[in-house]
């Protein structure tokens, strides 16, 4: 099931993967400093132009997420809202699934 903190989880995964990468291609474009010639040149431009568009899609992504989680949260605010005994009663029954799971799962230990 989808949460906003797994939502906030999996945004965090992305965002450290994506600045991982654009770090990393920062160090490569770094190292080949006053490195010559036409490959090295073309290298150059093409880590450039990766690392300015890895940097405008973390921004993107960002957005988007914030925008979802935000969206969910007034979801979620306006069914108990609406609905205040229905999700005191959703409360309460997925709270007695879970201790009768619990419970099942220390019977079964001894």
């Amino acid at each position: 099931m989808f949460t906003a903190r797994s939502g906030r989880n999996t945004r965090k995964s992305a965002e450290a993967e994506l600045r991982n990468l654009v770090s990393s291609s920062e160090e490569l474009l770094k190292s080949l400093g006053d490195q010559s010639g036409d490959a090295v040149a073309a290298l150059r431009v093409k880590l450039s132009r990766n690392i300015a568009s890895a940097k405008q899609q973390m921004n993107t992504i960002g957005e988007a997420l914030d925008s979802i989680s935000t969206e969910a949260a007034e979801e979620a605010e306006g069914f108990v809202s609406r609905r205040p005994w229905t999700a005191v009663a959703l409360g309460l029954a997925v709270g007695v699934a879970i201790g009768t799971t619990l419970m099942a799962m220390n019977s079964a230990r001894r």
